[in-house]
């Protein structure tokens, strides 16, 4: 059996260069913590860090023409807004977390844009999501999930920058 050509794809909104540089402050105080505490953790590169809108999962390289035509349409007349970074969390919860995140203020917009994409990707074939549409930026993964709670707590309310949305990407 032959291997398809394909690709893993989400869609997403890449966040600022000024909230990138402040989460990724947060984070190198969060490593350090982290090391003393001997905790584990698989922090994502600040180049990498956005707002995920909606995983794709595998995809056909053959499809990704028809997935970046259904975005176009799905975001067009989408005015430009804007969002702020702000609190630290966890998933599923901080007393078994296995991702630290950023969350988003001002959810509303990039909440409809998400529905958005995601009715254009359901309308192509991809699964549903079946989870409520949390928006967050992933600042590490946990390799064993355990409980972070003394870790993050003490740095938990901090606000970050804001980053215009203008565009989404297709990673």
């Amino acid at each position: 059996m032959t291997e398809r050509n394909g690709k893993r794809l989400f869609v997403g909104v890449r966040v600022s260069v000024a909230c990138a540089n402040a989460l990724a402050a947060c984070a190198e105080t969060l490593a350090r913590r982290a090391k003393d505490a001997r905790i584990d953790l698989a922090w994502v590169a600040p180049t990498n860090y956005h707002v995920t809108l909606k995983f794709l999962g595998w995809t056909r390289d053959e499809a990704v023409g028809a997935v970046r035509d259904a975005l176009e349409q799905a975001t067009a007349g989408v005015a430009p807004f804007r969002f702020r970074a702000a609190r630290l969390g966890a998933f599923p919860s901080l007393e078994r977390a296995s991702v630290l995140w950023a969350g988003v203020e001002e959810p509303a917009a990039i909440g409809a844009l998400a529905d958005r994409v995601e009715r254009a990707m359901t309308a192509l074939g991809f699964a549903a999501e079946a989870r409520a549409f949390h928006p967050h930026v992933t600042l590490a993964r946990v390799r064993d999930p355990r409980p972070l709670r003394d870790l993050v707590l003490p740095m938990a309310e901090q606000i970050f920058n804001e980053t215009r949305v203008e565009a989404v990407t297709l990673f």
